[in-house]
């Protein structure tokens, strides 16, 4: 197995990391123009694309369950799990580890 060098730890923390500030934008872009070049950081983007993905359609639900009123009760979890799991993420990826997000819905693979 091929020695990760920082950059590839860098760039799949950043793919992380970017998710908090642009959602699924950043881990898409760097799967589109990284991940040919490294396969550590494909895997990492489409993890955090995927994970991004299925916290769109988790906040969905939760909006259409707010008309039954028990969508609120869904909002603080969501959000506590959009920030603590890139973070997660993030660390392990620095590490040059693997990190599977929970609740994730495997669109791309």
């Amino acid at each position: 197995m091929k020695e990760l060098d920082s950059s590839e730890r860098n760039m799949a923390v950043m793919g992380h990391l970017g998710a908090l500030l642009i959602t699924f934008v950043a881990p898409l872009i760097l799967m589109l123009t990284k991940g040919k070049e490294s396969a550590f950081v494909n895997a990492h983007a489409v993890d955090s694309l995927n994970f991004q993905i299925s916290l769109w359609i988790y906040f969905l639900v939760a909006y259409i369950l707010t008309f039954v009123l028990i969508g609120f009760l869904l909002y603080i979890p969501l959000f506590a799990i959009a920030v603590i799991f890139p973070i997660m993420a993030a660390i392990k990826a620095s590490n040059g580890e693997s990190f599977n997000y929970p609740l994730t819905i495997r669109f791309f693979r």
